[in-house]
């Protein structure tokens, strides 16, 4: 999928560049996010949950953007669930688990900056429950996410990341996350490439003759109490060097609301 966006990000920026130079300068998404669902291994009593979007249900893409978008535009906002149940067994005890995820990513432009240099916000925030069981059973639950950025044709050329990692294992509270990021840094007038993706876990033994059963969760889909914001979100935004001062803080002070919103509904 990666070759197949850069070939028809760059013959897209070929076509841009052979208009008219613009005065102002321009920082814009060259096309909408592509996604991946998935990733699925489901093991007996497991079921998992996988969307792209706010709103979306399971297995639906929804809100990827389009094409010339001005940064910050549509957001990526991916989800996934994982839930695990193990009982007793009398014969053959099962270790029951199941994995799911979501992978993203999104090229975009910075074209025209006064002095070739950008201002530039990367933002993320992590929003889900783990939980398991206190039960003798070893439910496990656990969620990773990953963000970066690199130049559109230089894929391992890392500029800037954030990576998350929470686990929970039989006997501790519930893990409540709630995790806004950014960064701020300084980019080149280019071509650049957006890629994240958030897994989860969850899993839990059989034992045997043992009556009672536990339950493994990592929920980053549709956690009751996470005000709809369950899932990892993700956005970038820029403003150009070299404009006068002022016109830079208010580009830059948008940008940090679109992108950190949410986290301020977290902290009330």
């Amino acid at each position: 999928m990666r070759n197949t966006l850069i070939a028809g990000v760059i013959i897209g920026f070929v076509f841009l560049q052979g208009r008219p130079a613009l005065a102002d300068p321009m920082a814009f998404w060259a096309g909408p996010w592509q996604v991946t669902l998935g990733f699925d291994e489901v093991v007996f009593q497991a079921s998992v949950k996988s969307a792209f979007g706010q709103n979306a249900d399971n297995g639906e893409i929804q809100d990827r953007g389009s094409s010339f978008e001005p940064l910050v535009g549509t957001q990526a906002w991916a989800k996934a669930s994982s839930k695990t149940t193990a009982g007793g067994c009398i014969t053959a005890c099962l270790d029951n688990f199941g994995d799911t995820g979501v992978s993203f990513e999104r090229a975009f432009r910075l074209e025209g900056s006064p002095s070739g240099l950008w201002d530039v916000v990367f933002g993320g925030s992590l929003t889900g429950d783990l939980h398991a069981d206190d039960e003798p059973f070893n439910p496990y639950a656990k969620v990773s996410a990953e963000v970066f950025i690199t130049p559109l044709t230089e894929p391992n050329n890392i500029l800037a990341s954030e990576n998350w990692f929470y686990d929970v294992i039989q006997g501790e509270p519930d893990v409540h996350v709630r995790d806004p990021r950014s960064r701020l840094g300084v980019f080149k007038d280019g071509d650049y490439l957006v890629r994240g993706d958030v897994m989860v876990t969850s899993q839990a033994t059989e034992q045997f003759l043992n009556p009672g059963s536990a339950t493994a969760v990592a929920n980053f889909f549709d956690c009751s109490d996470c005000e709809g914001l369950a899932g990892l979100v993700v956005g970038v935004a820029a403003a150009p060097l070299g404009v006068p001062e002022p016109a830079t803080v208010v580009l830059l002070g948008i940008a940090v609301g679109a992108l950190g919103g949410w986290a301020q509904r977290r902290r009330a």
